[in-house]
């Protein structure tokens, strides 16, 4: 894989325009990482994380399927010491592999990968960011703005019930 990725990046000269997204890569035979997500285009195969640019997979990340497990071999740097999630994480290694480690680069996201913490950091490396949004924090972003454990949850719940409700 690393060799194949190395290759592109000599061959290929993308523009600064990349996009970050999921995808299955269909395969319906016998392997352990195999994911089912019926709701997806190709609901059946291998989940793999990639960079992509004018319809180009440039980068990619495998995904192991499992409890404790995800994205393979990310940076311990951005998880432990840096305390993004592994979605995030994805975003940030992916980026540093384009030249320059990604500055001057904008990249694209949808819902899964968006967040407030993570374009900060894109923004303070030079990466340029946007994406589709979710209309209301996370619970963990709502504590990590300094909102106690018990609200967060409760402004949660109520927001979810609204949704349910057809009032957002």
């Amino acid at each position: 894989s690393q060799p194949l990725q190395a290759a592109y990046k000599k061959y290929y000269i993308s523009g600064t325009n990349v996009a970050v997204d999921e995808t299955i890569q269909g395969f319906s035979g016998r392997a352990a990482e195999i994911v089912n997500i019926p709701v997806k285009p190709t609901p059946e195969g291998f989940k793999i994380w990639v960079l992509a640019c004018d319809g180009y997979i440039i980068g990619w990340l495998w995904h192991a399927k499992g409890t404790n497990k995800g994205p393979v071999n990310l940076h311990t740097y951005w998880t432990k010491e840096k305390g993004f999630n592994n979605t995030q994480t994805v975003v940030l290694q992916l980026m540093l592999t384009l030249p320059e480690s990604g500055r001057g680069y904008t990249v694209y996201l949808d819902n899964l990968f968006t967040s407030k913490r993570l374009f900060t950091e894109l923004r303070q490396s030079g990466i340029g960011a946007a994406g589709t949004v979710r209309t209301q924090n996370t619970k963990a972003e709502l504590i990590e703005d300094g909102v106690a454990e018990d609200e967060a949850e409760r402004m949660q719940a109520e927001y979810l019930g609204m949704v349910e409700e057809g009032r957002v």
